[in-house]
């Protein structure tokens, strides 16, 4: 059996490798390979390209997309004359569900985990996820329903960054020193992508500063979540006066333990926070011209944080999709510091959304599910298969 995979994101192929690891264990004769990053990669998973360091770019397909719509025409001829027995497609929805009409047009059966947020933002979307896929996993508790609805063979699995997260053990040693900084302890968590650093950080170094100025006590700590960005983020700070807080690479365990608040990029790195309990304050800084002119016509839920979805209210300050001004995100993060109560109350509400997401053993389903849809729609296949149609 051959499976093709396509992860573009960093998040995206940490879970892709999860999956490979099960695929191999129910069946060690496949061949896996695809659009993988390093994780997949040491997983077992054959790369004929890694893109997690284009993903910005290829997730812009319609203003950026020559390089997008090239790989997937290339990948399309290839197809045609060797289609896989199954392929798996991980969230990425501007570059795969255009990958996967191609996929449908080869008779190619497709499995997409990690289900685009169509409910989200361009709902008419969800009529392409329908017509492109076999089956869809998702990892939101209300998204079996809303798919359903339209049609689309969707099953809700458990949310796989529960998996990841409970399998990293906390270093004692290494807790103990992190809480050593000194208390309260803010964690700032400026996300893994570059555009989203360089938005973000510097507005958290001025809530630091101001913090700090009303509780001299006070102590930070920056998260990086990727090497290859560390780099970026010493020179923010450095240009921010802050070389001073501490930088940690893969510490999350630990720093998340340890923090009494956190300042955090949009993104699942909000439902990492959310899994240790910790308040939060949630910022993506993005154009605000773009946001008007198109966003503002497609986004159609109340709230735009992960947290605040899954809890159906304002859980935790949301400073997004744009801010023009970091003052009212440190006037909040001062009325959490002061206020022990209300972070209790938000940790208590944090650990009942989590557990609504709590399904261990994510990796597993997905594998069997793919491969029941793969052993399902077997069939030879002799020369050239599918259509010319149209590519996006």
């Amino acid at each position: 059996m051959r499976i093709f995979v396509s992860a573009l994101e960093h998040s995206a192929d940490l879970y892709l490798a999860d999956l490979v690891r099960s695929l191999r264990r129910q069946r060690p004769e496949a061949e896996i390979f695809g659009l993988a990053g390093p994780a997949a990669i040491a997983a077992g998973c054959r790369s004929i390209q890694d893109m997690t360091g284009k993903a910005a770019m290829l997730n812009h397909a319609v203003a950026r997309g020559p390089e997008a719509l090239m790989l997937i025409s290339q990948l399309d001829r290839a197809f045609s004359y060797d289609p896989p027995d199954l392929a798996i497609l991980l969230d990425s929805p501007t570059f795969n569900l255009p990958l996967a009409r191609r996929l449908k047009s080869r008779q190619v059966p497709v499995y997409y985990y990690i289900a685009p947020q169509v409910w989200a933002w361009a709902k008419f979307r969800v009529h392409k996820v329908r017509n492109r896929t076999d089956a869809v996993g998702c990892i939101l508790p209300f998204e079996e329903e809303f798919f359903r609805a339209y049609g689309v063979n969707a099953t809700f699995l458990g949310h796989p960054l529960l998996d990841r997260l409970r399998a990293i053990p906390v270093d004692q040693a290494e807790l103990q020193t992190i809480r050593s900084i000194g208390q309260p302890l803010v964690a700032l968590m400026p996300g893994s992508r570059r555009h989203v650093i360089e938005s973000v950080l510097a507005d958290m170094l001025y809530c630091a500063k101001r913090i700090r100025r009303q509780m001299p006590a006070a102590r930070f700590v920056i998260s990086c979540a990727r090497p290859d960005m560390l780099g970026l983020i010493q020179e923010i700070c450095r240009k921010a006066g802050a070389t001073d807080i501490p930088i940690l690479q893969s510490r999350n365990a630990e720093v998340l333990t340890a923090a009494d608040l956190v300042l955090v990029a949009s993104g699942t790195a909000t439902l990492e926070v959310a899994y240790y309990g910790k308040p939060m304050i949630v910022c993506y800084k993005g154009n605000k011209y773009a946001y008007w002119a198109i966003a503002y016509w497609l986004i159609r839920t109340k709230y735009l944080s992960l947290v605040n979805i899954l809890a159906n209210q304002r859980l935790v300050p949301e400073f997004m999709p744009y801010y023009t001004d970091p003052e009212p995100i440190a006037q909040e993060a001062l009325e959490l510091l002061a206020n022990e109560h209300l972070r209790q109350k938000v940790s208590g509400k944090l650990a009942e959304i989590m557990a609504t997401l709590d399904k261990p053993g994510v990796a597993d389903r997905v594998a069997q599910m793919a491969l029941n849809l793969a052993d399902s729609r077997a069939r030879s296949r002799v020369g050239p298969v599918g259509s010319v149609a149209r590519l996006w």
